[in-house]
């Protein structure tokens, strides 16, 4: 009896032994099966979450507002002039505005040009080429990616709550609902007015890049010694016919003046008779 109770405590043991030992083998092999998926699958989804951000930040559209000026000589303002402007018409631009400077011994003329975005760089270089030597060139880029977002932001947030507004003013009861709701519902179209202004203002500036063109002419002609005495001849004469039409124009004091030196001496000699 004693001899089959000690075998069966032996094959217990044993039984367990084996049983814990599979089981550890087991659990080591799929630690070992378990972590090269884990270093596997760490790494993928790392690159799509990069992926997805990357992505993520090349849809946002940069709004960028270039504009700049330049200045240089030229042999003749007329034909630059003309240059100029078929320069802006084959980039699908415009003039916005322009002076003209003519001073002693230099003619100048100024641009304003709006060009398209896409299309500014191109005819920057066209018209750095046909410049040549220029006294300057400044060109500046703002980003306006972030007012450009948060303009749109809150304008949608605004037509969200007239919308809303709108909404409670078809179930308005009462007169003083409709005033109030009336009211709100101005304000809130005002801001969006505001904000679409802006809005537009933002996507005009960066759709159409704005460049200060100078160029002037030196001018060595007519302009010597005396040329310059020449000229002072003629300015002489016409002051002096300026100064004339001037004096004319003073005759009713003129006649007021000589009628009271008369009535003055009148008065003296009878007086004195």
């Amino acid at each position: 009896m004693r001899n089959i109770i000690t075998m069966a405590s032996l094959a217990l043991a044993l039984l367990l032994t084996q049983c814990n030992g599979s089981g550890g083998e087991n659990y080591s092999a799929d630690r070992e099966m378990a972590a090269p998926a884990m270093k596997v699958a760490a790494p993928e989804g790392g690159q799509q979450a990069m992926d997805r951000s990357n992505s993520g930040s090349a849809e946002i559209e940069r709004k960028l507002i270039r504009e700049g000026n330049m200045r240089f000589e030229t042999d003749n303002v007329a034909q630059t002039r003309l240059f100029m402007d078929s320069l802006v018409a084959a980039a699908g631009g415009y003039v916005a505005n322009e002076n003209v400077y003519n001073y002693e011994g230099t003619m100048e003329q100024s641009i304003s040009v709006r060009i398209p975005a896409d299309q500014f760089d191109p005819f920057l270089a066209s018209v750095s080429s046909y410049a040549g030597k220029l006294d300057n060139r400044y060109i500046n880029t703002m980003d306006v990616t972030e007012e450009f977002i948060d303009v749109e932001a809150r304008l949608r947030a605004k037509k969200e709550l007239e919308n809303r507004y709108l909404e409670l003013l078809k179930q308005a009861k009462t007169v003083a609902d409709l005033v109030a709701i009336e009211g709100q519902l101005s304000q809130v179209r005002s801001e969006i007015e505001s904000m679409q202004g802006r809005l537009n203002y933002l996507q005009n500036r960066v759709s159409f890049a704005t460049l200060s063109i100078s160029f002037y002419q030196t001018q060595t002609e007519g302009f010597g010694f005396w040329d310059k005495v020449g000229g002072s001849w003629g300015t002489g004469w016409d002051k002096f016919l300026a100064f004339l039409v001037w004096a004319i124009s003073l005759w009713p004091f003129v006649i007021l003046i000589l009628a009271i030196v008369v009535f003055v001496k009148i008065r003296r000699r009878r007086r004195d008779i």
